[in-house]
């Protein structure tokens, strides 16, 4: 400990514990108490001083560290949020979109208690029970439940949890995988509270496909009558961009986003065009795209009714179709 007597000095004039943590020789980590002491007849008589073992606290940190550098550059071009916490459920680390989310500093979240500081304290004890089945191998599904936010707003996050070892093979932490499912929630609530969004929302399941996606054009919902081949199924395209259903013209030239610009700015935006479907060919479809806007008029996405012309088909061109994975992340 730098200045030892220095310190000691110091708490015995101004009567103020001070803690350090300090290494010793031989590399073990001991968290430093002083606290003045004193005598039967109050009198200050020196100084006691408490060694903490914290040493296994500190390897735990370093193996969480080094974790973290390794992906460092994987944790923050993700949208997701993520989160390493320690055995006892304190945040050691997080990415810019978990700040995000939560409207938090890294310095201010990392070092908190999870459940104490993000988790409405009616959920702690469901949410404890779930952080010990992962660390026993267990709750490996995604497993919902909200956080609080800075402005004390609660966004459901769905999470994806997984154990972290040492080399030993001891359980050091969690790391924790959140998508917002906040805005899903708002735009089926949208669509519900709006009766003229909520005929053509029943009506549109007679359609070919009926899908929601949110402000940047990424669905979060889907609906499609079953064609062998040819439609997808929700597990295939939510959370893909809607661009990815336009041909490859079209995407190249930026069609899509001046759709939404256009839904945004006139409420609804209908067109007679080329859809290309699930087995790479292309067919003629009518389509109207709907903005969703909450009670205060602030967009929160589109919902997109289409319905095929069958016998308007264009010959197959599977070399000029996209493939999906070029088109993840499209702006």
């Amino acid at each position: 400990a730098p200045d030892f007597d220095k310190m000691i000095s110091e708490v015995i004039e101004t009567l103020k514990p001070l803690q350090q943590e300090v290494v010793a020789e031989n590399g073990h980590w001991f968290e430093l108490q002083i606290r003045p002491y004193k005598t039967h007849e109050n009198k200050i008589d020196g100084a006691v001083l408490t060694f903490l073992d914290i040493d296994a606290r500190k390897r735990t940190e370093a193996v969480l560290q080094a974790r973290y550098l390794k992906e460092q550059r994987i944790l923050e071009v993700t949208h997701s949020a993520l989160l390493l916490l320690d055995a006892q459920l304190n945040v050691r680390l997080v990415n810019r979109a978990g700040c995000e989310l939560l409207g938090y500093s890294q310095p201010e979240i990392v070092g908190k208690e999870w459940l104490d500081a993000f988790v409405p304290k009616a959920l702690w004890g469901d949410v404890r029970s779930h952080f010990e089945q992962v660390m026993t191998g267990g709750g490996t599904d995604p497993y919902e439940y909200p956080v609080i936010t800075r402005g004390g707003e609660e966004r459901v996050i769905s999470w994806r949890n997984g154990v972290l070892n040492d080399s030993a093979g001891s359980v050091v932490g969690i790391i924790c995988s959140g998508e917002d499912l906040t805005m899903l929630r708002q735009l089926n609530t949208a669509l519900q509270k709006s009766e003229e969004r909520f005929h053509l929302m029943m009506e549109s399941v007679r359609e070919d496909e009926f899908f929601i996606m949110d402000a940047e054009g990424y669905i979060g919902s889907w609906i499609a009558r079953p064609e062998e081949g040819k439609s997808y199924r929700a597990n295939e395209i939510v959370g893909q961009h809607f661009s990815c259903l336009y041909t490859p013209e079209d995407f190249q030239s930026g069609k899509p986003m001046r759709i939404l610009e256009v839904a945004e700015t006139e409420g609804r935006y209908e067109e007679d065009g080329w859809r290309m479907r699930k087995d790479g060919s292309r067919m003629r479809a009518y389509v109207i795209i709907i903005a969703i806007r909450d009670e205060s008029r602030n967009l929160l996405g589109f919902s997109n009714v289409t319905r095929y012309m069958r016998d308007r088909v264009a010959p197959r061109e599977k070399s000029a179709v996209p493939s999906r994975s070029h088109l993840v992340g499209v702006p």
